[in-house]
């Protein structure tokens, strides 16, 4: 890869990283919410079955009945 090409890529990674930190609360997480759709509820489960299922095992529970309720609708 063109060294000025990575060194681009690199310093956008770190102001985007830069952005995000600096959006989270003082104790250090972010307050939102997702989205009630299908997709962003997979993604979510999804996501937290990656990080720590044992940890997540309720939320992951939460939205797999969620997805088995509103299937088709």
């Amino acid at each position: 890869m063109n060294p000025q090409l990575q060194e681009g890529l690199q310093a956008a990674h770190r102001r985007v990283i830069a952005a995000l930190l600096a959006e989270r609360e003082p104790a250090g997480h972010w307050i939102g919410e997702l989205s009630s759709s299908a997709l962003s509820t997979a993604t979510a489960a999804i996501a937290l079955a990656q990080v720590d299922p044992e940890r997540h095992a309720p939320r992951i529970g939460e939205a797999l009945r969620w997805l088995a309720e509103h299937q088709g609708s």
